[in-house]
């Protein structure tokens, strides 16, 4: 039987990370959120470590950049290994004064 946990975060500025999460021995992981008072767009990266967090790579083969306020979801996906930690990077915002609230979803 899969057990799903959820762990929240609320982002409000460029360059902040959700704390990062252990996802061993994960069947599924993806990041569940809600923009809201996006100006023109805020890019976000779905980001793992191998290394206890010193060295962080880009889940998915792109950023996301998400151009209007909703609710969104982020899969964490890194070439079918398995990662230990995964935390949601906020990498840019163009306009406004957007915040990203929402949680990390772990299916094992």
């Amino acid at each position: 039987m899969a057990i799903s946990t959820f762990t929240a975060f609320n982002l409000t500025a460029a360059a902040q990370q959700s704390t990062p999460v252990n996802t061993s021995r994960a069947i599924n992981a993806s990041f569940n959120i809600t923009v809201a008072s996006i100006g023109t767009n805020v890019v976000l990266r779905a980001e793992y470590s191998l290394d206890g967090g010193t060295t962080w790579t880009n889940c998915n083969s792109a950023d996301t950049t998400i151009t209007a306020n909703g609710q969104y979801n982020i899969p964490v996906m890194a070439s079918n290994i398995q990662v230990p930690l995964v935390r949601l990077n906020w990498v840019s915002t163009s306009t406004g004064t957007p915040t990203v609230t929402g949680g990390l979803r772990i299916t094992r």
